[in-house]
Formats: C-alpha cells, structure tokens, sequence
C-alpha cells in the first residue's frame, strides 16, 4: 500500500502522506481507533555518494479490532428494519464472522450504507426523505471492542407523477418528442427518470 521506498530522497510531506495511507488500511480492516506515527533515525553516512542516510520508523498502536455488533433502525414505515439491512453494505457480527472477518465495522461503510438506503427511498418516490448523523456507541472489551449504530429515517411523503408535458420551442410535434419520456403520470415519482427524459430530449436538439 505504501509509496515510500527505500533509497528515496529524503521528504517529510511524504512520509506525512504514508503514515496517512497506513492509517486509512487500518481502518479500512477493522481498526478504527488506531495510531500511528513515525520517527527519522540518522544513520550512518553513505561514504560512496557522501550523503546522509535516514531510517524511518512507523510505529501502530492497533488497538482492539472494533465489530459492528448492532445496527438499530427508527423511524421507518415503508420499508422495515430487516428490508433495510438487507440491502446495506455493512452487517452485524455472527458466530461465522469471526472467521470471515465480515461484521467489521468501517467508518467508510457506513457512509455509503447512508447513500444507498438514500437511494431505495428515492426510487419509491420519497423525494424528502432524510437520514440524521448515525448515532455510534462504542463498547470496549480487552481482546475486541464492539459499536452499535443506531440510523433515524425521516421518510416524507410518497410522491407521483402528475401531468407530463412540454412547452416552449418545440422541435416537431409535440407528440412525437414526448414518445420517448419515460415518466408515467400516475406512477410512483422518480427523480432518476426525470433526469434521463431531460438528457434525452437535450439529445434529439443537439442532433
């Protein structure tokens, strides 16, 4: 993972930058809560090229491996807490992930569990829907330390599509150009949708 390598010419920015790229491992395996820091030891000079040699030194405090314990969802109604979890990215720990390392818990994870549970909502016409700032609670032990999170759902209300039309300068019949929309009045409001009627009807212009 790292950049620096041995003969390199001497750089604190970079070593700064390696230290971060240790850390951001770490964490990206289960250790969410460790440090590291490094030091630059004088050795002996290079008698052939009569400079300087320095040995850098990284130094881990690990810390217990943190496992996501729980994941508790509130304030949910059109999906349920089990529909939830199945379709976001981190998972609780079982008797099995002690030996697959799966129910790790990762900072990282966790915002894009946020995005794609955004996301399902959205495709179901909750166009407001809102998630607050994970509440995490840390629970140490000696050998492991465990989180349990804890995600309030603000789903909004429901949202279909009204009437479909176009205005202004049209190219054509305005029949012709709607063809191709691929929001349907009545059915569930999808921002996604609308988005690629946009693209669309920018295309047939452009062309």
């Amino acid at each position: 993972k790292m950049t620096l390598l041995q003969h390199d010419p001497y750089d604190p920015e970079k070593i700064a930058v390696n230290e971060q790229i240790i850390l951001e491992y770490y964490r990206s395996e289960g250790y969410p809560m460790v440090r590291v820091n490094s030091r630059t030891e004088t050795v002996e000079p290079d008698l052939e090229t009569a400079g300087n040699k320095f040995r850098v030194v990284f130094e881990m405090e690990e810390k217990p491996r943190v496992y996501l314990s729980d994941i508790y969802i509130s304030g949910a109604k059109f999906y349920s807490e089990l529909d939830i979890k199945r379709f976001i990215l981190s998972s609780e720990i079982d008797c099995v992930s002690w030996a697959n390392q799966s129910g790790l818990f990762r900072e990282e994870m966790i915002n894009q569990d946020l995005f794609m549970i955004t996301q399902h909502y959205l495709k179901k016409g909750f166009i407001k829907v809102f998630i607050d700032k994970p509440e995490v609670t840390l629970i140490h032990n000696p050998d492991y330390s465990r989180v349990d999170v804890r995600l309030k759902i603000s789903e909004g209300d429901q949202y279909f599509t009204g009437e479909i039309t176009v205005s202004g300068d049209i190219l054509g019949e305005k029949e012709k150009l709607m063809e191709g929309i691929l929001l349907e009045e009545g059915e569930i409001y999808k921002p996604f949708l609308q988005n690629r009627d946009r693209s669309g009807i920018s295309q047939i212009y452009h062309e």
